[in-house]
């Protein structure tokens, strides 16, 4: 098994300021039953400190990830996206 690094913003951060990453975009995007290129868009200004982690690992280009809290946040944005009527359609 490979090693894994965490990135935020560039800047490699083994401690992943404190928090253990849990899940993937497209695992969070099933979770919530909303689309994938849709959460991607709505977690780009999300930061570490929100629960939004890129990690990379060997032989792979990255994913995105969030912790537990990440994925409460980003639940908090599709409620406020929603609720302003930005949000598209869902299946």
């Amino acid at each position: 098994m490979g090693a894994i690094v965490i990135r935020a913003h560039g800047n490699v951060s083994p401690s992943i300021h404190g928090h253990a990453w849990r899940d993937n975009l497209g695992y969070v995007a099933n979770l919530l039953g909303e689309d994938e290129d849709w959460l991607h868009e709505l977690s780009i200004d999300m930061f570490p400190e929100d629960g939004r982690l890129w990690v990379y690992g060997v032989g792979e280009d990255g994913v995105t990830a969030f912790t537990e809290d990440g994925i409460e946040n980003l639940r908090q944005i599709i409620i406020d996206e929603r609720t302003a009527g930005r949000a598209p359609p869902r299946d």
